[in-house]
């Protein structure tokens, strides 16, 4: 008996049983489901319903609304996240929605009555009969165990959006054995003086953070929304420091949007910004994941806009969607 060949055929074998089982480790080590077990897909949509005063054409907001509502049906993202919901159509367009999204918030700031519809309400919601609601809704295929109203304390007093309750919808949902939130928001808006705004948001981003704080520790945090936060121009240096990366700083989030044209809010190609602003190409929504010990983690990918059949934009913005795995 060749001993010799024995104890290399041994060898030989031991070190490809080592070399197997490495890649095998290696392989896992990379797979998405070694760090993050669950996943689900969001979309954020600015409808632009515009409340009765600001568009009194119900036809065509019903119009847009169907369109909007077929736009959603397609994708069949598992959360979807609404904002400039303030019209009856609307309502009408999230109740035809329960078919699928069989759970809902109530709009952000329409009632500042806790009526037991939101497990905590907080923020300085107004009662004026001059103010409308936030516009924030988010709609789930899976059960809300909590829901939570903020209706942000800063507000540009010299702007249009001072006159709506606008704030965010912190919402914790349980889905195939694990549970994660979403922060649903819309900030202010540009108007005139642009550094003012930006400081409102800035402010409205600490407060979203603080609340965020108080409810969801240890557990994943997405927020999601229309931040009005100019990504493009950020880029060609607008400002002396991007919005895009103070706003990371300040939420402590990681924050993607379409980065490359075509972008959320793009003339090139939606004709409601090209009638209006035929020369803004710009990104203005958001998804993103909370950072820091305080939060499990979770990670964002295949950030991208949804398009629409030319001549067809039933908003100015397109559908920003991607996956969350956590």
């Amino acid at each position: 008996m060749n001993w010799k060949r024995i104890r290399i055929a041994t060898f030989s074998v031991a070190i490809l049983l080592l070399m197997t089982t490495g890649a095998s480790s290696a392989a896992e080590a990379d797979s998405p489901s070694s760090d993050f077990a669950n996943s689900y897909s969001i979309m954020n949509y600015n409808i632009q319903q515009l409340p009765r005063i600001a568009d009194p054409r119900p036809a065509v907001k019903d119009r847009n609304a169907r369109a909007a509502e077929q736009v959603i049906r397609d994708e069949g993202s598992d959360v979807v996240v609404l904002n400039e919901a303030f019209s009856v159509e609307a309502a009408k367009l999230a109740e035809r929605l329960r078919d699928v999204w069989k759970y809902q918030t109530p709009l952000v700031g329409l009632s500042c009555t806790d009526d037991g519809q939101w497990t905590s309400m907080e923020g300085n919601c107004s009662r004026s009969l001059i103010v409308t609601s936030g516009g924030v809704r988010l709609l789930s295929k899976y059960p809300i165990t909590e829901q939570h109203q903020l209706v942000y304390v800063n507000s540009n007093s010299k702007t249009w959006d001072y006159k709506a309750n606008k704030g965010a919808a912190l919402v914790r949902i349980e889905k195939d054995g694990g549970s994660f939130w979403v922060a649903a928001t819309h900030l202010q808006a540009d108007e005139n003086d642009l550094e003012a705004t930006r400081k409102t948001r800035s402010a409205q981003l600490a407060e979203l953070k603080e609340f965020i704080g108080k409810h969801a520790e240890n557990e994943p945090v997405t927020v999601s929304g229309d931040l009005n936060i100019p990504y493009r121009a950020d880029l060609e240096k607008k400002y002396s420091d991007t919005e895009y990366k103070e706003a990371q700083r300040t939420l402590g989030a990681a924050l993607d949007t379409a980065k490359k044209p075509p972008y959320t809010y793009d003339a090139t190609i939606n004709e409601t910004v090209r009638k209006g602003y035929p020369s803004t190409h710009e990104s203005l929504d958001y998804i993103g994941g909370m950072t820091g010990a305080r939060f499990a983690p979770e990670k964002v990918s295949g950030t991208h806009i949804l398009g629409y059949p030319e001549g067809s934009a039933p908003s100015d913005h397109q559908p920003l969607v991607a996956t969350v795995r956590y």
